[in-house]
């Protein structure tokens, strides 16, 4: 029950929606640029048919839990809600080893490390439109170049592989747009448990992005980001991915 978890009962439009098969943790987007990030488990409100009232927080994380359903013994359970407030969400990807990613119609993309929760990279697609001038001459000469178009995520993967001229394997997360671009960010584990996210390059293509397939160049097996092979990666494995 999405209004639920939202608490209001009027503007519930669903725009996206990404599950975690191993996890079991399911991220559900909105119109009104919310996304509400639930949890497999059991509910310890059951029963409970009131929940406390939570004030609004624009652009953070709220714990939502108690607002599960009061006769949902076990099952799909309201966690946390991330308010965007950047437009509808056009993108949601909930990764196997806990990381959210969600872009929004304003061109705003935040990835979310659930361990926390915390958001751990909040940035606008503005920052990654450095267009190369060849491309912006072939097919752009009808935009001037005051008045860039706009530009948001469509599509989220995650992956993991080694990128370009690193020595190791990283946690990717893909990020492709409607102009055909195509951004990668490497998640990084700190010191003290917590990650942190780096732009790693961005590709243009030529229309926008239908899907992305991270996949091993030796046995074209998919290549996402799973825990027995993010466990591998302490132990320096590498994946050859594309």
């Amino acid at each position: 029950d999405v209004a639920r978890a939202l608490d209001r009962f009027d503007d519930i439009d669903i725009t996206c929606m990404s599950m975690a098969p191993s996890t079991g943790e399911f991220v559900v987007g909105t119109r009104t640029g919310e996304a509400i990030i639930f949890r497999w488990g059991g509910n310890r409100f059951f029963g409970q048919d009131k929940p406390p009232q939570l004030d609004p927080n624009p652009k953070g994380l709220t714990d939502i839990s108690s607002r599960a359903e009061p006769r949902l013994k076990e099952g799909l359970q309201p966690a946390i809600l991330y308010e965007m407030v950047s437009g509808p969400i056009t993108a949601v990807q909930v990764s196997n080893v806990g990381f959210v990613a969600v872009g929004s119609e304003l061109g705003f993309l935040t990835i979310i490390d659930l361990r926390g929760p915390a958001v751990i990279f909040q940035a606008p697609m503005t920052d990654f439109a450095k267009q190369d001038k060849r491309s912006t001459f072939l097919k752009g000469h009808h935009h001037s170049a005051s008045e860039p178009q706009k530009e948001w995520p469509v599509v989220i993967e995650f992956g993991v592989m080694t990128l370009d001229e690193d020595k190791y394997s990283s946690i990717c997360c893909f990020v492709g747009t409607n102009l055909g671009k195509v951004v990668t960010f490497k998640l990084l584990p700190g010191q003290d448990g917590t990650y942190t996210a780096q732009p790693a390059g961005v590709v243009s293509f030529d229309g926008k992005i239908i899907s992305l397939n991270p996949i091993e160049a030796d046995t074209g097996k998919p290549a996402f980001a799973t825990g027995p092979i993010v466990a591998g990666l302490r132990e320096g494995r590498q994946v050859n991915g594309v």
